[in-house]
């Protein structure tokens, strides 16, 4: 898609894709308390990724790029579709399920056929897919921000991609499955030092209805916001000491 004209897509297309393209993830994520980043002003071509998967979400997730450019800001759509949904969508993405697949390690022709057969397998690719082009984009200044949309799914797929971005980048994960108390172990992981915030649905985001549209609406002003209120956190010009403490031992800590 390099070089396309894309609706959704604000600024110069992203760098060129393949071997070598981007340097191992790994390395990026020890990193990323390292960041130093300038605010962008005024209007500079930084999007906001929109990411969800098209062939399950693509009302709700077209309808939050249209309220995202409402408010100004460029926005750049992220398929994780894994094939096997039940929507063939008309949304044509910035980034496609194909190129997450193969930044993942997976043949475009492939994925569907490993989610079929592995979709833990398949579930994990893209994520890994996800985590290189997000990085990448943050890394080389055209992202604002990140919104994700989905279920069980979209949320496994988004949040290592998620806990890579620096502390304080904005980052919003709306979903239906992160509050059932039966997923909080898995999830865990995710949260403690990260910054992610998490929009609970309550009801499923397929399709579009009055209560959607309300979700899409505070998903767009919770994620527009962060984005125009973000600052880069400064750096202590001297040595810091981490220090926990529980309510009862305030006064010693203090």
């Amino acid at each position: 898609m390099e070089g396309e004209a894309h609706p959704h897509r604000a600024g110069p297309p992203g760098p060129q894709e393949g071997a070598g393209a981007l340097d191992p993830v790994g390395p990026l994520i020890s990193q990323s308390w390292e960041y130093e980043e300038t605010k962008p002003e005024g209007d500079t071509g930084v999007a906001i990724a929109i990411v969800g998967m098209l062939d399950e979400r693509e009302e709700a997730l077209g309808l939050l790029c249209e309220k995202i450019r409402s408010r100004g800001m460029g926005t750049l759509l992220i398929d994780t579709s894994l094939g096997v949904g039940g929507i063939s969508p008309a949304l044509k993405p910035d980034v496609s399920s194909s190129e997450l697949a193969l930044l993942g390690g997976i043949q475009t022709w492939g994925i569907k056929e490993l989610a079929e057969k592995d979709r833990e397998k398949a579930t994990s690719a893209m994520s890994q897919g996800l985590t290189r082009k997000l990085v990448e984009l943050q890394v080389s200044g055209q992202l604002g921000g990140v919104v994700a949309v989905g279920g069980m799914t979209t949320s496994t797929i988004a949040l290592p991609a998620l806990k890579a971005l620096p502390f304080g980048f904005p980052k919003l994960l709306v979903s239906s499955a992160l509050a059932m108390p039966a997923y909080a172990g898995k999830f865990s992981q995710f949260f403690g030092l990260r910054d992610i915030t998490v929009m609970h649905t309550v009801v499923d985001t397929v399709g579009t209805n009055p209560l959607v549209r309300a979700l899409m609406n505070n998903a767009c002003g919770a994620i527009c916001g962060m984005v125009e209120k973000w600052a880069p956190v400064a750096r202590e010009e001297r040595p810091s000491v981490a220090l926990t403490e529980l309510g009862f031992c305030d006064k010693g800590a203090q």
